[in-house]
This record gives C-alpha cells, sequence and structure tokens, in this order.
C-alpha cells in the first residue's frame, strides 16, 4: 500500500463539504415546506382578520422563530461537520493501522521468503561443495593407489630384467666358451689332417726320394751325407714351422676369446642401454602423468579459491545489505561541504512505521540537516507507511509536481556528493508548498 496521496484527502474533503451542504439544504427545504404547507397557510388566512399593528407583531414573531430555526439549522449543520470530520478521522486512523499492519506482514513473509530461501541455496550449495570435495578426495585416493601399483610393478619388472640380463649375460659367457673350445678343437683337427696329409706326401716323396736312391744310389751315396745334413736341417726348420704354427694357433684362439668377449661386452652394454632408454621413456611418462596431475590439482585449487572468494564476496554482500546504516564522520564533512552556499529550508524527517533500522538511521539524517543549516521542522523522525524501497533507500518528496522547492537541488547535491541518489516522489505527510520531506525506508 502506499501513502495516501494529496488529491485523495482533498476530495474526500470535497465530498464532506458537499454532503454537508446538501444536509443543509436539505433542512432549509424542509423548514421552507414546514412554513408553506401549515403555518403559513394558516397565518395568510388568519390576516385577513387581523389588523395592521396585529399583522406587524405577527410578522415579527415569524421572523424571531425563522430566525431561530435557521440557528438550530446552522448548528446542526455544524454539529454533522464536526461528527462527519472526527468520522473520516477515526476512518483515516483505522486505515492507517490496517495499512501498517499489512505492512509489517508483507515485510515479515518478504524477510522469511527471503531467509528461506537463503538457508535453501545455503544448503545446497554446502552439500555441493562437499559430494565436490568427496569425489575429489575418491579420485585422488584411487590415482594414489594406481601410482603405487603401478610403482610396485615397476620395481618388479625391473628386478625381473635384471634377473634375466644376468641369465642372458652368463648364457652367453657359456655359449662363447663352447664356442671356443669348439673351434679349437676344429684348428687342431685340420692341424692334425694336415700334418698327416703332409706326412703321407713326405713318406711318398720318400719312397720315391728311395726308389730313385736305389736307382742312382752311387750318385747318392756320393751326396747322402749332403742329403743327410740337409734332411737334418730341413726337420729342424719343420719343427721350428710347427712351433711357429702352434704358436700362431695359440694366439689366434685367444684373439677369437677377446673378440667374444668384447662381442658379449657390447651386447650387455646395448641390453644395458635398451633398458636405460626404457626406463627414461617410462620416468618421462611418469612426470607427465604427475604434470597432468599437477596441472589439474592447481586447476581444482584455483576452482576452489574462486568458489571460496565468490561465496565471501556473497557474505559481505548480504553482511552489507543487513548492517545498519550509518553516517560516517567522512560522509558528514563531504555533505557540509557540499552544502556551502547552496539554498537551504524547511525539511522533515520520516521514516516507516515498526523499523528500527529506519528509525535511527533518520535520527542520522535529522542531526546531519541540523548541522547543516537547514530548519528542521521536527526533531525526531515522523512515521510514515510505504511498500515503496528504492536502491538508496531514501526518498525526497515534496508537495506540488510543477514547483519544486530550491532546497531539493541542495538536498540531492549534498546526498550524492556521498553515494546516495535519492529519487523524488510528491506523496508526503506535509500540506506546504514549501517543506521537503526527507523519507526513510528500508534498502532495495
Amino acid at each position: 500500500m502506499q501513502l495516501w496521496p494529496e488529491h485523495l484527502l482533498t476530495l474526500v474533503n470535497s465530498a464532506a463539504a458537499i454532503t454537508g451542504i446538501i444536509g443543509v439544504a436539505l433542512v432549509a427545504l424542509s423548514l421552507a415546506l414546514l412554513y408553506f404547507s401549515g403555518s403559513e397557510l394558516n397565518r395568510r388566512a388568519a390576516e385577513k382578520n387581523l389588523s395592521p399593528e396585529e399583522r406587524q407583531g405577527r410578522t415579527s414573531r415569524l421572523a424571531a422563530q425563522a430566525e431561530k430555526a435557521l440557528a438550530a439549522s446552522r448548528k446542526s449543520e455544524n454539529e454533522i461537520n464536526a461528527r462527519l470530520i472526527k468520522t473520516e478521522a477515526d476512518l483515516l486512523k483505522v486505515r492507517r493501522s490496517e495499512e501498517a499492519k499489512s505492512l509489517r506482514l508483507a515485510q515479515t513473509e518478504a524477510d522469511l521468503t527471503a531467509a528461506s530461501k537463503s538457508a535453501k541455496e545455503q544448503g545446497s550449495r554446502a552439500a555441493k561443495a562437499e559430494a565436490q570435495f568427496a569425489e575429489l578426495q575418491r579420485a585422488e585416493e584411487a590415482r594414489s593407489k594406481r601410482l603405487a601399483q603401478t610403482e610396485a610393478d615397476l620395481a618388479s619388472a625391473q628386478k625381473t630384467a635384471k634377473e634375466q640380463a644376468s641369465r642372458v649375460a652368463k648364457a652367453e659367457t657359456e655359449l662363447a666358451e663352447i664356442r671356443r673350445i669348439a673351434d679349437a678343437k676344429s684348428t687342431r683337427l685340420a692341424q692334425t689332417e694336415a700334418d698327416l696329409a703332409a706326412a703321407q706326401k713326405l713318406t711318398k716323396d720318400q719312397a720315391t726320394r728311395l726308389n730313385q736312391v736305389e736307382i742312382q744310389l752311387p750318385e747318392v751315396r756320393r751326396s747322402e751325407e749332403e742329403k743327410s745334413l740337409r734332411l737334418s736341417q730341413t726337420e729342424t726348420d719343420l719343427a721350428a714351422t710347427q712351433k711357429s704354427e702352434k704358436d700362431k694357433t695359440e694366439r689366434l684362439s685367444q684373439l677369437e676369446a677377446e673378440m667374444a668377449k668384447i662381442r658379449q661386452s657390447e651386447e650387455a652394454k646395448t641390453v644395458r642401454l635398451s633398458q636405460l632408454e626404457a626406463e627414461l621413456a617410462l620416468a618421462k611418462r611418469t612426470a607427465d602423468e604427475n604434470a597432468t596431475r599437477l596441472k589439474t590439482l592447481e586447476a581444482d585449487l584455483a576452482q576452489a579459491r574462486k568458489s571460496a572468494e565468490e561465496a565471501k564476496a556473497v557474505a559481505g554482500k548480504l553482511e552489507a545489505a543487513h548492517s545498519p546504516r550509518t553516517i560516517t564522520p567522512e560522509q558528514r564533512l563531504t555533505f557540509l561541504e557540499a552544502m556551502r552556499g547552496q539554498s537551504r529550508g524547511k525539511v522533515i524527517v520520516s521514516a516507516i512505521f515498526f523499523n528500527n533500522e529506519t528509525h535511527d538511521f533518520g535520527t542520522q539524517i535529522a542531526k546531519l540537516l541540523n548541522d547543516a543549516g537547514f530548519n528542521l521542522l521536527e526533531p525526531t523522525p515522523m512515521n510514515f507507511f510505504t511498500t515503496g524501497r528504492p536502491p538508496s533507500g531514501i526518498r525526497i518528496g515534496f508537495k506540488s509536481e510543477t514547483n519544486e522547492p530550491a532546497q531539493v537541488a541542495t538536498l540531492l547535491k549534498g546526498f550524492r556528493a556521498i553515494g546516495i541518489d535519492p529519487p523524488r516522489t510528491t506523496l508526503v505527510n506535509s500540506d506546504a508548498d514549501d517543506v521537503v520531506e526527507i523519507q526513510i525506508t528500508p534498502r532495495e
């Protein structure tokens, strides 16, 4: 419900005046009818038989009776007007009381609805946050289990690989030894076969030579000694050659063994290099996974911080919206500074019925206006009704829609200087055109 408009009050007063006039007219008409219907007819009939003196006396009496009746009519009219005014005042008080009750009920219901909605939203957000936190914990536990399992599998695989590498190295060593022995036997067998062939060839040659010797015995006998010497020399050279071949065979076997060892070492190095490359790839993959997990955790942390900051901002807004308004010393100095050289005038301050916060803030506004040099008509805020809630929580009211008082611009300048932008209204409690009302309402 809104504040009673001025034109509605004027209409009620006009209706009361019209009702009073109609009542007076009805009384006058009744008197006229009574006059003309009874006494006037009798008087006129009697006047025909009366003397002039009697007629004059009767006329005087009738005039006195008419004046008396008119005075009674006026008194009745005044009584009716007084009762009508009293009835209208009582009606206005009842309506204001009903409006106040309705306002309080609507305000209470709105506050209850807002509180219930806020509680539900906070409960929903808390439940959602708890569910997300539990999900993050479950995911983190699963990742930790997987990481532990992967590390255990890696340790087992590394141990198995080491055992296999040891077994492979041992088998390769035995195989190389077997190959070396087989090569040595093959070499000795080939050497033996070569020696046998050489011995058989030598035997054949000796037989041939023997035949030739027998044929050429005389010549052979002459050169027997020379041949014997040469044969001895040849045998010596053969023994030396055989010894040299044996040394070469042993050196070759030694070189082959060393070559096998070198190949075995190269193979072991190759296996170790492959193992190291596999471990390096695994380490890189693990590092990438850890980096991904770290990035995910950082994103979750940033989201959690953002949610906490949003909750803090909402809590700050709610706290600011429900905290009582005050005029700080800095705002007071700024307001007074803005008032320098500006027009002042008559002002009143009003606040909502049964709202302590608006009355307390209105008291501070009244003191500020008084300090600024305005003519404060009421020392404390007056009561008024309205359901409107401007964002600033303050309205500036004046009666005339066309003739704005000069102090309105001054008040707007002062309030805007301290961060308050009040709207204008013509719904005021004052009938004077030069009075400005500062209406304190709850914040939007």
